[in-house]
């Protein structure tokens, strides 16, 4: 299509229109639609995604997987607008991520996966997110914990964060480990000063906690990552997250409103039977993870054991039928290396210098004074 297309219309007079009006034409050729969104992501942090709120779609033939896309790429897009930095955030994720550094706290390194040994990587991963089928999984959880690493996500307990989480918060664990993910004005100002070559960023992050999980434990290299509670979905829609959660009071009723507040009459395909409710935000994270799951390196499994929505790309599997061989002291090794060599402080050296030395405050003062 697009090779004729040269021979039916002016291309020149076009780029002429586009070069002198200082414009832009981006042509993304050669797709299937699969890769859509990441394509026109890029191109839209690039001129500022704001001007989302006043973009249209023209699409100038019938194709089906395209328009499946589009119609994904439109959530996807509300997302982005909805989730996407603001002034403060920038200023605060640089801010937390200066302080980190001179706090020397390890950054995921580069090349992860080649840190770790065969045995290192079979120790399973139970990624455990706080959907409501989180309340009949605890005693799984608690039967294999001594030969699987448990991770928790957001709200299902506390403690794994990006580079923009407040320093002081760190002070309240006993180990604090940092990864950089894409979007964010913290990650791309710090990686602008240390060098994108020694450090992963983490591509497929958003929109939830377990996206940033599952993303992370993926990079790592580890090959057997279990989704638990990760749900992104409702069998009941008052039954929403985990009852041990602060979404319910102790007498087991809702905090709010949940439905009312987010609309969840969304249907889409269950992982343990036919159909389950969502919500906007939840059927796109399962975009992304399914993003995830179609680009995993050879030999690497997810299994999804959550009662919620099916996710291509993970086997469901109920939690009574795990066969896990891994034993206490491969995830005893397995941990110290996390700690040791996955995320390390080379380089982060005299960082706020470097910060100074890249972005000049009496340049940025003199570049607002113009705008003024």
């Amino acid at each position: 299509f697009f090779y004729p297309s040269l021979f039916a219309f002016d291309g020149q007079a076009i780029f002429e229109t586009v070069e002198k009006s200082e414009t832009r034409i981006y042509l993304n050729i050669g797709d299937d639609g699969t890769n859509l969104f990441r394509d026109l992501l890029s191109q839209f942090y690039a001129i500022g995604p704001y001007i989302l709120n006043s973009t249209y779609f023209y699409q100038s033939y019938y194709n089906a997987s395209l328009n499946s896309a589009i119609s994904q790429l439109r959530e996807q897009l509300q997302v982005v607008i909805s989730m996407g930095e603001y002034f403060d955030h920038a200023y605060y994720g640089i801010a937390h991520t200066k302080e980190g550094m001179r706090r020397k706290i390890p950054v995921l390194a580069a090349n992860p996966a080649s840190k770790l040994n065969y045995d290192d990587k079979e120790v399973p991963i139970f990624i455990v997110g706080n959907g409501p089928s989180l309340d009949s999984s605890i005693d799984a959880i608690k039967e294999w914990q001594g030969q699987a690493i448990v991770v928790s996500c957001g709200t299902a307990l506390q403690a794994i964060s990006c580079n923009g989480i407040h320093p002081d918060t760190c002070d309240l664990y006993k180990d604090v480990l940092i990864a950089f993910k894409e979007g964010e004005s913290s990650t791309i100002s710090a990686l602008n000063v240390l060098g994108r070559k020694n450090f992963t960023m983490l591509l497929n992050a958003f929109p939830t906690v377990s996206n940033f999980v599952i993303d992370l434990f993926s990079t790592i290299g580890f090959t057997s990552i279990y989704l638990i509670g990760v749900d992104l979905g409702f069998v009941d829609v008052k039954h929403h997250h985990s009852k041990s959660s602060g979404y319910y009071q102790e007498d087991g009723k809702e905090t709010y409103d949940f439905t009312k507040s987010a609309n969840t009459s969304l249907i889409v395909p269950g992982n343990f039977r036919p159909t389950v409710n969502t919500k906007h935000e939840f059927k796109v994270s399962r975009q992304v993870i399914e993003q995830v799951t179609s680009a995993k390196p050879k030999g690497q499994a997810f299994y999804n054991c959550s009662d919620g929505a099916k996710i291509q790309g993970a086997l469901p599997i109920g939690l009574d039928e795990l066969l896990i061989v891994a034993t206490f002291e491969q995830k005893v090794q397995a941990i110290k290396k996390l700690k040791v060599s996955i995320f390390s402080t080379k380089g982060l050296s005299n960082y706020s210098e470097k910060f100074k030395n890249v972005y000049s405050h009496d340049v940025l003062v003199e570049e607002l004074e113009k705008f003024e």
